[in-house]
């Protein structure tokens, strides 16, 4: 019985514990991280995702990054990691944690028309050449 009431005792400060980190939270838009540097092989891999970071800030400012989801690319979640350990954190006098998702995408650029393309355009009457 003993044991019993010890279980579920811890469960109860467990249960109590999170529920103060809950309290917790950061105000929309108070963190600041540099945009990460995406690395140039994961570019060439054409490696994509997300990063979920977990955040502890204590009184004095930001505490420690940690991974809680990786992106399954070691070197972006490396790059994400970077990049939130040179942020700005609020310091609201209290221990708080929290997620924050840093996303990866390669934007494809459209490249220019080729010369053949710019003629049949010409060509077409879509737009007049400059006298």
């Amino acid at each position: 019985m003993k044991r019993q009431n010890k279980l579920l005792a811890g469960c109860l400060m467990l249960l109590l514990a999170t529920a103060a980190w809950a309290e917790n939270r950061i105000p929309a838009g108070s963190v600041r991280i540099p945009n990460p540097n995406y690395p140039a092989k994961s570019l060439e891999r054409g490696e994509q995702g997300e990063v979920l970071l977990l955040v502890t800030v204590s009184p004095r400012g930001m505490r420690s990054v940690k991974i809680g989801e990786s992106s399954g690319y070691p070197l972006l979640d490396e790059a994400a990691l970077q990049a939130a350990k040179h942020g700005t954190y609020p310091k609201s006098g209290r221990w708080t944690i929290f997620s924050l998702p840093v996303q990866f995408t390669i934007r494809e650029e459209t490249p220019p028309p080729t010369e053949e393309e710019m003629r049949k355009i010409f060509e077409n009457g879509r737009v007049q050449p400059k006298p």
